[in-house]
């Protein structure tokens, strides 16, 4: 009788375990997702200061700092 009794308290505090263990998996990962949504991304951003001065777009490679066949590029040293 008494190991009948014993034996059931083992499979409930096993069984509670489990289930506080699934309940900490599911927090975590709602945490972990609610985090991922924060933040407000907004639908315009300006262009940074010197607008004028973007050489962007632009083709490439730029032809006019190609080096020629047979030529060191500009601004690159060999020893």
């Amino acid at each position: 009788m008494i190991r009948r009794v014993q034996h059931r308290a083992i499979h409930q505090r096993a069984a509670h375990h489990r289930a506080i263990g699934l309940a900490m998996g599911v927090l975590a990962v709602a945490l972990a997702l609610s985090l991922g949504g924060c933040g407000k991304k907004p639908e315009f951003v300006d262009a940074p200061q010197g607008k004028e001065a973007d050489r962007f777009p632009q083709a490439y490679p730029n032809p006019s700092l190609d080096p020629r066949p047979g030529q060191v590029a500009p601004g690159v040293a060999f020893p």
